[in-house]
This record gives structure tokens, sequence and C-alpha cells, in this order.
């Protein structure tokens, strides 16, 4: 039998009770992805603390491992947070995004508190995942959602509230496959959670309370983390006021990033940007956009031009460009290097310890024709 597509980024998520990895199994080649939409159903209440926090230092290690397929699929990634009655919230969400930057400012946003007694409102959850996501409907689209608890739904009594079993029939129909993660050992909720994985073409898995991630700080991470801030420094946005201001608050959220984030989870968002992809998506970048001939420099009107090359003159500005994206580049090789660097001294490590974290990923997503060579 194939083997389930959904595990690739299962594992990623912190999965270390996963067994050793073995070559991918006989069946059909999987697809070439064009698209790629990602929902994670977080479970946030107060007995998911490691969960989230483990979901946090991870996050763009899925993000790199799919960026670095070939080729490279169109990637979104949303989020949903769910709780109880009586919490802060029931549901809140975030919809699916190309900019991880985004989702990773929400992601380091959530804090799991409330909750007190076992069911949860899982119903809800799923309903909002199912229908009020923007799924891409393409052909070539690989449609994931993540649902990641340690408590069984309420019991559905009408008046409105949709039963997870509804939900599921809606995720099949609209070619969602639902694979969900338990954490803990609650009886109740791992019949419910493989009844949701086994309906919706998913994976059930059961994880440690914590979540069991697991992170390794490197020789590189500092160095990465390092680039990768210069990295944002070398953009220069252009346009009208609409998109100034955006880049602004892009440049706003990454220095946030860069304050509230660790230096291993910052040396893996230096890998993601050494992809390209996130200038790929974000846009607005003059220097790429002049080098890939989307735009004419000299066309573009003064007052839409980045200040820096407003104080060149105008037979100097190519040339300004010119070294700015020599410096991108340099970057960009240089973090491409160190993070390289950075994964062969992970394999070791973790094949030193017997336990092959990093490889058994890499050899899961390129299972499901996601993820680069190791």
């Amino acid at each position: 039998m194939r083997h389930n597509r959904g595990l690739s980024l299962l594992v990623v998520l912190g999965v270390v009770s996963a067994p050793a990895m073995t070559p991918c199994p006989d069946g059909p080649a999987p697809l070439a992805w064009e698209r790629v939409d990602v929902v994670f159903v977080l479970d946030t209440t107060g007995s998911m603390s490691g969960m989230i926090e483990g979901a946090k230092e991870k996050i763009w290690s899925i993000v790199t491992a799919i960026a670095r397929s070939q080729p490279a699929p169109l990637l979104r990634m949303g989020l949903l947070a769910y709780r109880d009655r009586g919490d802060a919230y029931v549901t809140q969400s975030l919809p699916l995004t190309g900019d991880m930057d985004v989702l990773y400012e929400r992601l380091l946003g959530l804090e799991a508190e409330g909750g007190g007694d076992l069911p949860e409102r899982v119903n809800e959850a799923l309903r909002a995942a199912v229908s009020e996501f923007d799924w891409d409907p393409g052909a070539r689209t690989l449609r994931l959602a993540f649902l990641v608890g340690d408590a069984p739904p309420h019991r559905s009594r009408g008046g409105g509230d949709v039963p997870y079993q509804t939900s599921v029939a809606r995720a099949r129909q609209r070619g969602v496959r639902i694979h969900a993660l338990q954490c803990g050992e609650d009886g109740r909720t791992e019949e419910v959670w493989r009844e949701i994985a086994a309906t919706a073409g998913g994976a059930y898995l059961r994880l440690p309370q914590s979540g069991g991630a697991r992170t390794l700080r490197t020789p590189y991470d500092d160095l990465l983390a390092k680039h990768g801030a210069l990295l944002d420094e070398t953009r220069q946005p252009y346009g009208d006021a609409a998109a100034i201001d955006q880049a602004v608050a892009r440049r706003k959220r990454a220095e946030g990033i860069r304050t509230g984030s660790s230096a291993e989870a910052l040396a893996d968002r230096a890998a993601y940007l050494g992809t390209g992809r996130e200038r790929a998506v974000t846009g607005v970048d003059l220097v790429v956009d002049v080098a890939a001939g989307r735009v004419r420099l000299e066309e573009i009107p003064e007052e839409q031009l980045p200040e820096a090359l407003r104080r060149n003159s105008p037979e100097m500005r190519p040339r300004y460009l010119e070294q700015l994206a020599a410096r991108e580049q340099g970057l960009l090789e240089e973090i491409n290097y160190l993070a390289d660097a950075r994964r062969r001294f992970a394999q070791e490590s973790a094949g030193a310890s017997g336990d092959g974290f990093d490889a058994r990923i890499l050899d899961l997503l390129r299972c499901d024709g996601l993820g680069g060579q190791p």
C-alpha cells in the first residue's frame, strides 16, 4: 500500500515516536504538486502548552522542507485555534496565506490557556476548518488539515452545532485530507481521532502529551540567523502608498520575529529565506522585480522609488541596484551553504543517538514528492 502522504508533515511537528524510516513503499508515484494548502487545527487549552511551544519551534522546518521541493509548489498555510465555551474564544483563525511570517507571528502569539473539563469544541473547529477556509480546488493541489488535540468533542446537541461526522464528510467532498494527531492517551479521544482520520483519508498518530518536539542546537544557528536578518534588510520596497505601507508592516513583523524567537527557529527561517520562495510570494522588492524583468526602472515614478534610490542620480541607479542584487545573491549563497552544513550536522547527531529524526522527515517528504535532497 502507498505510504500515507500526511505522515510527512506529521513527523516534522515532532512525532518522535515513529518507527525508523524505511525506503518508500511501492505504489503510484506522487503527483508533482503545483500547490499545497495546509491548515493546522490546534487545541490551545492549558494542557496543550508543550505541543504549542513545540509547533512554534518546528513550523519553519515544515515550510522549508516543502519549499525545497523540485518543482517547488506554491505553499499556503492557515491556522485555526480552538478552546471551549467560557474560554477567551471558541475558535479563532488565520486564513490561508503564502506569507509565512504572518503565519509564524500568529503562532507565536498563541498561548495555551483555559479548558478544564475534558471535552473541547472540536465540532466547531472542524466545521470552520473545512468550510471557512478558501481551499484551492485545483486537481494538482494537495489539501491537508492537521487536527492536533488531547480531548474529544462535546456531544452534538443540535441547535446549529455541526457534528464532526458532517464536517469530515464535507472534507472528503472538498478533497481535504484530515490527519488526526492525538496528544496524550485519552481513550475517547483516540476513538474519535481514529474515526476522523480513517473517514477523511488521513492518518492517526499518537504523540506524547508534550508533543515530543525536539530541537538541536548547532554551530550554524547564530550565523544563519544573522544572515537571515541581513537578507531582510536588503528588500527595497517601491510603489504606491499602500504598497509601501505593506512593506513597512512586513519589516516590522520581521523585526518582531527576530526579537521573539529562538536561535534555532531563526536559523530555520533563514533556511526558508534561502530558498527564494519568500521573495516570490510576498513580492514588492525592486531589486528582484527589475532583475526578473517584471518592471523597468526608468518607468517607475520618482515618488514611488525607494528613498535610497532617490538619493542617487538616474544614471547611477541601475548600478546601485546591481550592487544590491549582488549582495542579495551573496547572502542567499551563504545561507544555503550554512543550511546544508546545518542539515548534515543534524543528521549526523541524530544518527549518533539512534534517532535519525531529520533524515526520517526528509525521507517521508520525498515519499510524497515534497522536500529537497538531504
